[in-house]
């Protein structure tokens, strides 16, 4: 849907009628002219009428076969033709719309465009009349504008999301405690100017370096197993974020007092309080098997059936020590 499709349709208005009725303007009297015009304008609201009516029932192929077939005859004229298939075409618009909708989880916007999503749905235009193209644009042109401002948003949001993620992978990845090492020098790239600019870029600025680390933060959170990956978590969210431009200590992300950090530290002190309760139930459990185990074979014979003896037992004995 080009620009040239914008604008609203002109009927014809002109016909052997209306020409005479110019050349008797010029000699008996104007007021004809108007009552013309007006009586054109009068059969164009009256075809406008009929179609509403019949798109209640009927689709519009079929409409159009009845108004061929001469059975509508306020439908006929050239002079509301257009009225006609401007009205058609904006009709279609909207049920095109509802089947894009209908069929909208069918877009995956990594592998396609919304122009190329739609070509299944459009009608053909080339054997339409060119008032039925300005109908359908009338309608099809503000909701693929509408859609198109989304879109481009959905695509921008997916592509910061990443950015930070792959920041997070490649930073821990790392050594642990060499985080913000690596975010200020592992991911510090120079990018060429923008557009029409002349100032080189860094690949991350300052709030995405603060991303990448809370986000770090974050994973950790979801996926420890360990009270040593929120440990490391906490020491990201402490530690010292580095120099800034102005020569000045940055400090640490939770001496910024935001509160999406607050929050996310008090998440972390929560998880690490169950993580360890945890660990020390499991180790407890361990530790009770373990001695189970050393009673077990304190009292058992040997393999030859023998009952063991005093040395075999202290050495049993002075094993349990280690478990108090």
């Amino acid at each position: 849907m080009g620009s040239t499709f914008a604008g609203r349709v002109n009927s014809a208005t002109k016909s052997d009628a209306t020409e005479l009725v110019n050349i008797l303007q010029k000699d008996v009297n104007p007021a004809i002219s108007r009552i013309m015009v007006a009586e054109v304008e009068k059969k164009k609201d009256t075809a406008t009428q009929k179609m509403n009516e019949l798109m209640l029932t009927k689709d519009a192929d079929t409409i159009q076969k009845e108004i061929l077939s001469g059975q509508h005859p306020e439908l006929s004229g050239k002079y509301v033709e257009k009225t006609v298939q401007y009205h058609t075409g904006k009709v279609q618009a909207i049920d095109v719309i509802k089947r894009i909708e209908e069929n909208k989880n069918k877009y995956d916007f990594e592998t396609t465009n919304l122009p190329a999503f739609y070509k299944e749905y459009l009608p053909s235009f080339a054997d339409k009349d060119g008032s039925y193209a300005l109908g359908f644009a009338a309608i099809f042109n503000k909701y693929k504008a509408d859609e198109a401002v989304k879109d481009a948003q959905i695509r921008s949001d997916f592509a910061q999301t990443k950015k930070i993620n792959e920041g997070v992978k490649i930073v821990l990845n790392g050594e642990k405690g060499t985080e913000w090492d690596v975010i200020n020098k592992g991911l510090d790239y120079k990018l060429p100017p923008e557009e029409g600019g002349t100032t080189s870029r860094m690949f991350l600025t300052n709030t995405e370096k603060n991303d990448v680390a809370l986000e770090s933060a974050r994973f950790l959170l979801d996926t420890a197993t360990s009270s040593d990956d929120i440990d490391r978590a906490l020491k990201i969210l402490s530690a010292p974020r580095g120099i800034g431009k102005d020569g000045m200590n940055l400090g640490s992300l939770v001496s910024t007092k935001r509160s999406d950090v607050s929050d996310l530290v008090k998440k972390l002190n929560n998880k690490r309080v169950s993580l360890v309760t945890t660990e020390r139930i499991q180790n407890e459990y361990q530790e009770n098997l373990q001695k189970k185990d050393l009673i077990k074979n304190l009292f058992e014979n040997n393999p030859d059936g023998s009952e063991k003896s005093f040395a075999q037992k202290q050495e049993i004995l002075e094993n349990a020590k280690s478990f108090g």
